[in-house]
């Protein structure tokens, strides 16, 4: 597993980040952790991702400080991007969060 973070700052950057460090192939995980709670912001990211990375897998989530590579930030967009050789990432989706489904 390789892990590689990215710290967002706009579309354009995103994409050379994933042309330039993200195969194509392989299992691939995306977190996003935002300290933005903008959704005209967050889903032209997420569109990106996924048109660029269709196969991978994405989670994501708010945050109130975002950590990467040892230092916390606020009201930032981190993208943290794990690949695997051998893994398959499967990710799904509960409705409802409690303790049963936890």
């Amino acid at each position: 597993m390789r892990l590689i973070n990215h710290h967002y700052e706009t579309l354009e950057l995103l994409e050379s980040f994933i042309d330039k460090n993200i195969p194509k192939n392989g299992s691939v995980l995306i977190q996003l952790f935002s300290g933005v709670m903008y959704k005209s912001l967050i889903q032209p990211i997420l569109d990106t991702l996924t048109s660029r990375l269709p196969n991978a897998a994405l989670i994501g989530s708010t945050t109130a400080g975002e950590i990467m590579d040892g230092k916390m930030s606020s009201f930032q967009i981190i993208i943290s991007f794990s690949m695997f050789d051998a893994t398959d990432v499967i990710t799904y989706y509960f409705p409802k969060a409690d303790y049963l489904n936890g």
